[in-house]
């Protein structure tokens, strides 16, 4: 039941954002040649054409990164919307039909919101590469042998570094979507203002318990992969307990509109 949940969800999720990956590459695609053209080309930006070109560079420089952040921005209104909308509304009386526990219902959006997030970034990530490959392919290929060979410096202690700093990343955004339904749902505790509510709840915890113990935990006597593992540990539990509590708010402790 799991499965045929997170698929709803990326139905859902997934309906507008591949067309904003989309215009993402088109603008890195544009940049690259623009900046390919620039390069080729000793410009005076004093004539008008040239001033022209200057203000294309300009503008694709500032739209490509702005897009970038518009489809980060665009991904977390989706994922909150999702969330209010089918349990927070008039559709949680259906969702709550379902022969499936609350944290299964909970931890599907949290999953299915992840997912749709490392989508944006491995988007963000091509478009980069593009724009590499477009404007400056001769000194990435010359680049390739220098980075090939520290590639093949790293030991195995140095993979599983890198596995688990992404590991604590991947789980580190999932923990704050768990902290994100769990203040959207304290909010409607309270019959008034529940988007500052929901605001305010979700800064309390932060400083008053996430903050403090992470603190707490950074400054173990301990170094290299215990650390990093006792880092995942932690950010785990914290979204297992904000998940916890979001399943318990919705089963026992509130009344939907």
């Amino acid at each position: 039941m799991l499965g045929k949940l997170l698929r709803y969800e990326f139905k859902a999720l997934l309906q507008i954002m591949p067309v904003l990956y989309l215009v993402l590459q088109v603008l890195a695609v544009a940049a690259g040649v623009n900046s390919l053209i620039d390069n080729g080309r000793d410009f005076n930006f004093e004539t008008p054409a040239m001033a022209g070109r200057g203000t294309l560079t300009q503008v694709l420089y500032t739209i490509w990164p702005m897009m970038f952040f518009a489809l980060l921005t665009v991904n977390l209104a989706l994922v909150i919307l999702r969330f209010r909308d089918n349990f927070l509304k008039d559709e949680g009386y259906l969702m709550f039909t379902l022969p499936v526990p609350e944290w299964a219902l909970a931890a599907s959006k949290a999953i299915a919101a992840l997912c749709t997030f490392l989508l944006t970034a491995i988007a963000g990530v091509l478009s980069l590469l593009i724009f590499t490959l477009i404007a400056d392919f001769r000194n990435l290929v010359e680049s390739l042998p220098w980075m090939f060979r520290h590639w093949t410096d790293w030991n195995s202690a140095g993979f599983a570094t890198l596995s688990l700093g992404a590991v604590i990343m991947l789980v580190v955004v999932f923990q704050q979507l768990c902290l994100i339904y769990a203040a959207m749902t304290v909010s409607q505790l309270v019959p008034r203002f529940r988007g500052f509510a929901g605001f305010g709840a979700y800064l309390a915890v932060m400083s008053i318990l996430e903050q403090p113990l992470t603190k707490a935990v950074l400054s173990l006597p301990l170094t290299g992969i215990p650390h990093l593992l006792i880092i995942a540990l932690t950010q785990a539990a914290f979204a297992a307990l904000y998940l916890w509590c979001t399943s318990t708010l919705l089963k026992y402790t509130f009344n939907l509109e």
